[in-house]
């Protein structure tokens, strides 16, 4: 599935730039971020992850928003961050940070697979993934 097919099925929709929206999405996202951190130091690594992913999800719909689009699944957005990638907008790595932050958060959700290392791992990738987000959502 391509950006096109997203917007044909409705998994994507065309909105308004609404830079309140975006920041309010920036400010979720470090919240997220603080939380992730603090279960981790508290050694709930499970919800560390889970909170490191919603941050790293936030910071993603952000640019989302910046470029006039709003997602209704979060398969959307990682299509979206595809086609940054394939529009030379972002580097490749983002986007697979987005899709392994995905795949992490659905394992300690649904699987009860996670560890402090994973959590670890999670917390360096949304670090600088959201700064760029951050960077992206702000041109």
């Amino acid at each position: 599935m391509d950006l096109g097919e997203c917007l044909e099925k409705g998994l994507l929709k065309k909105i308004k730039v609404d830079k309140e929206r975006i920041k309010k999405e920036l400010e979720e996202g470090r919240r997220d971020f603080l939380d992730a951190k603090a279960s981790f130091k508290a050694g709930k690594f499970k919800w560390a992850i889970i909170q490191c992913y919603y941050s790293i999800f936030h910071y993603a719909r952000a640019v989302l928003f910046s470029f006039g689009l709003k997602e209704r699944s979060h398969l959307a957005l990682s299509i979206f961050l595809e086609d940054l990638v394939k529009k030379r907008k972002l580097e490749s790595k983002y986007a697979n940070d987005f899709k392994a932050a995905m795949f992490t958060r659905e394992s300690a959700d649904y699987r009860a697979e996670y560890s402090r290392e994973r959590a670890g791992k999670l917390i360096e990738i949304a670090k600088e993934f959201n700064k760029r987000m951050k960077n992206l959502a702000r041109k």
